[in-house]
C-alpha cells in the first residue's frame, strides 16, 4: 500500500509508485529522508553518482543539488520524507536533544547508507507504523505517527555514527581543504587559478598547495579536472542530447582537445565511446 502526505512542514510518501515529476537537477530548504524500495535508479547529489540497491537510505539536508536518474522500464518504488528542522524541534519535547537529533544532516549533508537486514527491517517498521498512524486521522494517530518518526531520526542518528566520527576527527588541515573543495564546487565551471582558489579562502597559495596534497594525496588542479571529468560524466547520462564540445565548455574546458585528452586519461576511453556506451545500455 502506497500513501503520500503533504504539507509544508513535514511531507510523507509512503512507497510511492506515481511516476517521478522533476526530471531536473533541484535542490529544497526541507530535510529528506529517501529509502529506496525497488527500481533501477542512479541518484546524482553534488559530485556523487550513486548506484541503487534495494534497502539503501539517503540523507541530506536538501540544499545540495540533486535528483534520481530513473529507468523508466523498471517500476520505481520509494519512500520519502521531507521536513523543516522546526517541525523536529517543535514535536520533541527536548529542544537540545533536536538539535543534536539532526546533526546527521547539518554535518553530512548528505549520505548514502548501506542499511543492513536488521537496520531495513527497523526503518520499514517504523515507516509502516507511520503510514498506519496517517490513516487514522485522530489525535492518537497523530501522536504515534511523530513518535514513530522520532524514532527514525534516532535510528539514522545511530547508523551515522561512524560517519559522524570521521567528520569530527577531521583536524584543520582537514578543515581547510574542506573549505578549498567547497570553493571548487562553486566556481569549477568557470576558468580559475590556484590564487583566485587562494584568495577566497584568505590562504596563502603554496600552503594551500602544499596542506591539499598532504590530506588527498592529490594537488588541487588534479582535483579540479577529476571533479570537472565527473560533472561531464552526469551529464552525459542526463543530457544526452548535449553534444561533446557543450559538455567540455559546461565543464569548465576552454579546449576541446584538452578536454576529450584529460576524460580518456581518468576514464579509460573517449568521451564519444563513453556516451555510446550509456546509450547501449540504456536501451539494452
Amino acid at each position: 500500500m502506497s500513501f503520500i502526505h503533504h504539507s509544508s512542514m513535514f511531507d510523507f510518501q509512503y512507497r510511492n509508485t506515481a511516476p517521478y515529476e522533476t526530471p531536473y537537477f533541484h535542490s529544497h530548504a526541507n530535510y529528506e529522508i529517501y529509502l529506496f524500495h525497488s527500481g533501477h535508479v542512479h541518484y546524482l547529489i553534488g559530485d556523487q553518482i550513486y548506484l541503487l540497491q534495494p534497502g539503501d537510505l539517503i540523507l541530506m539536508h536538501g540544499l545540495t543539488l540533486h535528483r534520481p536518474n530513473i529507468d523508466t522500464r523498471y517500476p520505481y518504488i520509494r519512500s520519502i520524507i521531507h521536513f523543516d528542522p522546526r517541525y523536529v524541534e517543535a514535536i520533541h519535547a527536548a529542544g537540545d536533544a533536536a538539535q543534536e537529533l539532526l546533526r546527521p544532516f547539518r554535518a553530512l549533508k548528505y549520505a548514502r547508507l548501506r542499511l543492513s537486514e536488521g537496520q531495513l527491517d527497523e526503518a520499514m517498521q517504523l515507516l509502516d507504523r507511520m503510514s498506519l498512524m496517517e490513516g487514522r486521522g485522530d489525535f492518537v494517530g497523530v501522536q504515534r505517527q511523530r513518535l514513530a518518526f522520532l524514532e527514525l531520526l534516532y535510528c539514522i542518528y545511530d547508523w551515522c555514527q561512524e560517519p559522524l566520527a570521521e567528520r569530527s576527527a577531521e583536524g584543520e588541515p582537514e578543515i581547510r581543504v574542506q573549505e578549498a573543495i567547497q570553493v571548487i564546487e562553486g566556481c569549477y565551471q568557470e576558468e580559475i587559478t590556484l590564487e583566485d582558489i587562494a584568495s577566497r579562502l584568505h590562504m596563502n597559495k603554496h600552503y594551500l598547495s602544499k596542506v591539499f596534497k598532504e590530506v588527498t594525496g592529490t594537488t588541487v588542479f588534479t582535483y579540479l579536472y577529476h571533479r570537472r571529468i565527473n560533472q561531464a560524466k552526469i551529464w552525459f547520462l542526463t543530457e544526452p542530447d548535449w553534444s561533446v564540445t557543450e559538455v567540455a565548455m559546461r565543464t569548465g574546458f576552454k579546449h576541446l582537445s584538452h578536454f576529450s585528452r584529460l576524460f580518456k586519461q581518468m576514464v579509460g576511453c573517449s568521451p564519444d565511446q563513453y556516451r555510446k556506451q550509456l546509450q547501449a545500455s540504456e536501451t539494452g
